[in-house]
Order: C-alpha cells, then sequence, then structure tokens
C-alpha cells in the first residue's frame, strides 16, 4: 500500500511517518489506474516515496473539478486524499509500506 501523509510544505521530509497525520492509501493497482488517467505522473514509482507540495495538490485537486471526473473508484480515492491536504493547507507525501 501506498500511503499519503498530510505534511506542510516547510517541513522537512521525515524518513518515516510517525508524526503526521495520515491522508489515506492507494493500492498498486488503483496507482497504476491514476497514472493511465494522468493523475499522477510517470516519474512517480509505487514503491519509492514521493512528495507533492501544496500547489501540486492544489492544481490535481482542481483538475479532478474541473473535468468533473469524481465519479471514477480510483479517482474518488485519491480526490479525498487530496481534499484532506487542501482542508490543512499542506502538501503530502507518500510512503511505500
Amino acid at each position: 500500500m501506498l500511503d499519503f501523509y498530510i505534511i506542510k510544505d516547510e517541513q522537512k521530509k521525515s524518513s518515516s511517518p510517525k508524526n503526521l497525520e495520515f491522508a489515506g492509501g492507494l493500492n498498486d493497482i488503483t496507482f497504476n489506474n491514476l497514472q493511465i488517467k494522468g493523475l499522477i505522473d510517470k516519474k512517480h514509482d509505487y514503491y519509492n516515496d514521493f512528495r507533492w507540495s501544496e500547489k501540486i495538490v492544489e492544481k490535481k485537486y482542481n483538475k479532478i473539478l474541473i473535468d468533473k471526473i469524481t465519479n471514477n473508484t480510483d479517482i474518488k480515492i485519491l480526490f479525498e486524499i487530496l481534499n484532506k491536504a487542501i482542508k490543512m493547507e499542506s502538501g503530502l507525501i507518500a510512503f511505500c509500506d
């Protein structure tokens, strides 16, 4: 599972999510489907940690809203994760467990 955690842009990257708030997770199939749909960049690997700034989170969130694509199960999962970060005015960091 690829787990996403809330992280402020000014926070240093942690090697562990111990002190971060959990935002949600994606399985590998959902991750791959979201890459095909262009919502997760191909440069990201399911098995490697990565981070999205608040600006990137907002961009992805707005793309989903503008394209009105919230009726897809995979996109709904990502949208909920992004929504948590938006509400906290934060970015996200992903850790594969």
